[in-house]
């Protein structure tokens, strides 16, 4: 398996006392995008909670609900937060940033699959970078059938890399000849971070390099801003739901951002302040070392 850092020949390429939720208005950025095809809704407003652990200095874990991100800059109706189109040069992709085996990219158009040198049946892969993904919220990719018996799986990669249980499964052959849109439910155990893993494997004999996919779109934020580069449409963030927060104000910034096969790019940025109160512990009794008692932080 070789990094798609470089997709030219893919192929094997606590103690809780008090919170409190203080909500003012939160700013919405235009920020190079003079046409207005990127819209960010659902921007969260200004969260303030009270400290509420000491690990090892004191702060709390915030949660939020996740923006929504979508462009028309390429002339679609919108979509999804993550747009991986396969039109950009792939020399742009991160290093480390997605896998592949068994598959090759020519041109700008689509990835073809059962592609190079590898050994009868083997499968067909390419693997997502990492992102901030929501359960229940479908995955899809645009496949092109023209021979062959193989079908889909569509599976998750935690962030300690343990690959998800069950796959969810499409019968690519099926679905008939042309092009087909496959969006299906990862079934992730949970919000977090994941890469995705599209694989298809055939049945008997091999399917021809004719067979490819096009256009991933995921309602994700990429966690690594390193891997932006190559993708069409990418959402980023400074922190995700559940980060831990120091007393004080943080800045958390959503930055969505197209980038168009001349070079240019549009990009529209959504903020929001955290800011975490601090608290003031009275210590009034002797307590053992593992009490842990409204009002006192233990060590």
């Amino acid at each position: 398996m070789k990094p798609l850092g470089v997709m030219k020949n893919l192929y094997s390429t606590t103690v809780v006392f008090l919170v409190c939720f203080l909500f003012s208005n939160s700013q919405l950025l235009a920020q190079g995008d003079p046409t207005d095809c990127i819209t960010i809704t659902d921007c969260p407003a200004d969260i303030t909670v009270c400290a509420d652990i000491f690990d090892p200095i004191i702060g709390a874990n915030v949660v939020w609900n996740l923006p929504d991100a979508s462009q028309t800059c390429s002339g679609g109706p919108g979509g999804d937060s993550f747009q991986m189109m396969f039109e950009l040069n792939e020399q742009q992709l991160g290093v480390d940033c997605w896998d592949s085996h068994y598959i090759s990219r020519v041109g700008s158009e689509n990835v073809k699959l059962f592609s190079g040198s590898a050994p009868e049946g083997e499968d067909s892969y390419i693997i997502t970078p990492f992102m901030y993904l929501q359960t229940g919220d479908d995955v899809s990719i645009d496949v092109t059938y023209m021979d062959g018996d193989y079908d889909l799986y569509v599976t998750w990669i935690d962030d300690s890399g343990t690959p998800g249980g069950a796959a969810t499964s499409v019968s690519i052959d099926n679905l008939g000849l042309g092009t087909h849109t496959v969006s299906v439910d990862p079934l992730l155990p949970s919000d977090g971070i994941y890469k995705i893993k599209y694989l298809f494997r055939y049945i008997g004999s091999k399917p021809s390099n004719m067979n490819t996919f096009d256009n991933i779109s995921i309602e994700g934020v990429l966690i690594d801003a390193t891997c932006t580069g190559g993708i069409d449409f990418t959402f980023l963030s400074t922190h995700n739901p559940g980060d831990f927060f120091p007393v004080g104000t943080t800045t958390v910034t959503y930055t969505a951002t197209y980038t168009a096969t001349d070079g240019s790019y549009y990009d529209e940025i959504c903020e929001f302040d955290v800011t975490v109160l601090d608290i003031t512990l009275n210590i009034t009794e002797v307590v053992q070392p593992d009490c842990h008692t409204l009002g006192y932080i233990l060590q």
